[in-house]
């Protein structure tokens, strides 16, 4: 006998406009690139079907075979220099072997934990009662707008230059572009979701800061729109919330939570990266040092240079993404500040032990 869900926990499942809108444009560049984690429908939100996953398949199988033609095309040009021969197999099968491990896990793995991640998010956005807050989304929506743009734009210019230059050879390298786009569309989603829980953190400071600062809370700021800076967290936080009232202990501990989560989804992909980035880097440099050396790259030939361009683009969003990290640990930071401001505050009471369990709370994790 098949059982029904019940209205109010399919209610939970399916997803807000407002939540959907905020990430369409990092699930459907996933989508194009065959990696997206989940599969977003009519507002729910399930793992991937199977017509995605041999979509997958096929990109996997259409990459190998151009991978395997760059390592035919150029292999004879290394061949008699034992060295230059040893770093370009080496380079190239490192690329593909993160490539496929990549590929592999964000489609195939941790299915139920990624629809879990999206609803948790949204979860969180209701217990704050922010869900319909258009300041909140449209900065992660720019995010999102900003960081994937930029980095689709950056490897068309190299498709653009290769056919300016008439480097055809370089089409067999589409295999290499589309397993690096992968990887950075996926950092750039992983920098903009560490966005979304600083905001949210950000916030609760804000009702916090309210209260043990009262001061110039009311005065609307400027430029509400386009800035979520300290005053206006605490103009929005001040019409809506009140730290009396509201369970900020409890919003807070679902953030943690939800970070939590996230950071387990994500583990394997910054693990990836980062070790792609100085592996792949060391052995670049070698490869182009040595190459040179020995007289087998020329300094023109824009083949040769190709892995440079990625190391570049590699190294510059790891730099945003530490950024960003130190952004958001530094806003935990000043939750805990403020917690001790109000234990110092309050001797006794209800307020007292909200406090206490904020303090244990970031201790805790």
């Amino acid at each position: 006998m098949i059982t029904m869900k019940s209205p109010e926990y399919l209610s939970k499942d399916i997803l807000d406009e407002d939540f959907v809108r905020v990430f369409r444009l990092p699930f459907l560049v996933q989508m194009a690139l065959g990696s997206c984690r989940v599969h977003l429908k009519a507002r729910f939100i399930t793992i991937p079907t199977l017509g995605q996953k041999l979509y997958t398949v096929m990109c996997i199988i259409i990459c190998s075979l151009l991978y395997f033609n760059i390592t035919k095309l150029y292999i004879s040009l290394y061949y008699e220099q034992s060295i230059v021969y040893f770093l370009f197999l080496t380079v190239t099968g490192l690329d593909q072997l993160s490539f496929f491990a990549n590929l592999i896990h964000v489609r195939f793995l941790n299915g139920e934990t990624n629809t879990g991640f999206c609803i948790m998010m949204q979860r969180i956005d209701r217990k704050m009662k922010i869900d319909h807050n258009n300041i909140f989304n449209k900065t992660v929506i720019r995010a999102n707008i900003l960081t994937i743009t930029l980095i689709i734009l950056l490897y068309v210019g190299l498709v653009i230059s290769t056919l300016i230059l008439k480097k055809y050879s370089l089409v067999t390298l589409f295999g290499l572009v589309h397993g690096q786009l992968i990887l950075l569309v996926e950092m750039a989603y992983c920098s903009n979701l560490i966005i979304f829980f600083f905001i949210r953190v950000r916030f609760v400071n804000a009702i916090i800061k309210n209260h043990v600062h009262p001061e110039n809370q009311n005065q609307p700021p400027k430029l509400v729109r386009y800035f979520i800076t300290n005053r206006i967290m605490r103009y929005l936080a001040a019409q809506t919330h009140d730290f009396i009232i509201n369970d900020t202990d409890v919003y807070l501990k679902q953030l943690f939570e939800g970070f939590s989560m996230f950071t387990d989804i994500y583990r394997f992909q910054v693990c990836l990266f980062c070790i792609k980035l100085v592996v792949m880097s060391l052995l670049t440099f070698e490869f182009c040092f040595v190459g040179i050396q020995k007289s087998v790259l020329a300094s023109k030939n824009l083949a040769n240079y190709y892995v440079i361009v990625h190391s570049v683009i590699g190294f510059i969003t790891a730099l945003y993404i530490s950024g960003r990290c130190e952004v958001f640990f530094r806003e935990i930071r000043e939750t805990k500040r403020l917690a001790v401001a109000v234990l110092l505050k309050y001797q006794e009471g209800t307020i007292l032990t909200i406090a206490t369990k904020k303090l244990k709370i970031i201790q805790s994790n």
